[in-house]
């Protein structure tokens, strides 16, 4: 069987690299030769696990939210600060939510420095 040019058309032999007639560059792999996905492997394929973070915990958006609730409390609670922290840290440390993680954690240190604020005050 032989390979036909993929410029010109022409009937090549199968071993040919370059084309006879118009000396164009054949491909390595022949259309015969490719894999041709089984339909076992396309059921694999769409069923593989969503996109990276689109079923994981949102850290960023978390560490905004605990930011957010550590601001409004001023500080008081410290839990919230303290996790809106963590979590910011671990989100900007995996890339995701990068922008959410650096307001979750910019709120938390405010609302931290508030705390010692208010506690230098007493």
């Amino acid at each position: 069987m032989s390979k036909i040019c993929v410029n010109c058309g022409t009937e090549l032999e199968e071993s040919a690299v370059f084309c006879e007639e118009c000396g164009t560059k054949q491909p390595d792999l022949q259309p015969q030769q490719q894999e041709i996905p089984s339909p076992v492997q396309k059921s694999v394929s769409v069923n593989q696990q969503a996109p990276d973070g689109a079923k994981k915990p949102k850290m960023g958006l978390v560490s905004f939210i605990l930011g957010l609730i550590a601001i409004c409390t001023y500080g008081i609670l410290f839990v919230p600060e303290l996790l809106g922290l963590v979590f910011g840290i671990i989100a900007i440390k995996e890339n995701k939510r990068k922008e959410w993680a650096i307001a979750g954690l910019v709120m938390s240190i405010v609302s931290m420095f508030w705390l010692v604020v208010l506690l230098s005050l007493v």
